[in-house]
């Protein structure tokens, strides 16, 4: 049977739905079945392979994608995380180990120190944009090399559109599919079933067509 490809953050993983959490916020160590893409993949009756990880930011999920291998009959969707998560990665027997800068408060002042050293008195935002958005058109450029259907879309709230730069040239990412929380999780912090529900019914009809 085909396989639904699907990489993201927590709201891809299902982070905090019923099957997926055990408390002090802490997610499941599986994918929930509750999560768009297993309910995306029943839709289209291709099996689910969901290889979101919490955390992950956009550099992160481009590095996933790398790493994968594909089947020619996959379909590859992609939820895109939060613009403003920083990893840093240092070489270890061959193998990427990462150290992620979030949007959480704690990282704040060492990322802006960090910022300081690597880019000086360049715009912060401005540098986010760019190896974002840089992240996702790779990523989309190697699906379509290796001849992969691939979807993708902004996986999170309240981020503009309008950053894109007019050099990144984008053929499968959907600017209509916004998230938009219905409901939340059992953390009340991410989407909960109804969300995810209607996630998987906007995709579902941008596929189908």
């Amino acid at each position: 049977m085909p396989r639904l490809v699907s990489f993201g953050c927590s709201f891809t993983y299902g982070h905090s739905l019923p099957d997926c959490y055990i408390g002090n916020g802490k997610p499941g160590p599986l994918p929930s079945k509750h999560a768009w893409p297993n309910l995306l993949a029943k839709k289209l009756g291709y099996d689910c392979l969901n290889l979101s990880a919490n955390g992950s930011g956009n550099y992160q999920i481009l590095l996933d994608i790398l790493r994968t291998d594909f089947k020619q009959d996959d379909i590859v969707v992609i939820g895109y995380s939060y613009f403003d998560r920083y990893e840093y990665y240092h070489m270890t027997d061959r193998i990427s180990n990462g150290h992620q800068l979030t949007h959480k408060s704690k990282d704040i002042l060492h990322r802006k120190e960090i910022n300081k050293i690597m880019v000086g008195n360049t715009n912060e935002y401005e540098q986010t944009y760019w190896k974002n958005w840089l992240s996702i058109q790779n990523a989309e450029m190697l699906l379509d090399s290796k001849n992969i259907k691939n979807y993708s879309f902004l996986n999170v709230p309240k981020i503009a559109q309008e950053t894109k730069p007019d050099l990144i040239k984008l053929n499968n990412f959907f600017t209509d599919v916004q998230l938009t929380f219905k409901d939340y999780a059992l953390d009340k912090e991410h989407p909960g079933i109804e969300t995810h529900r209607l996630q998987s019914e906007q995709l579902y009809s941008i596929i189908e067509l």
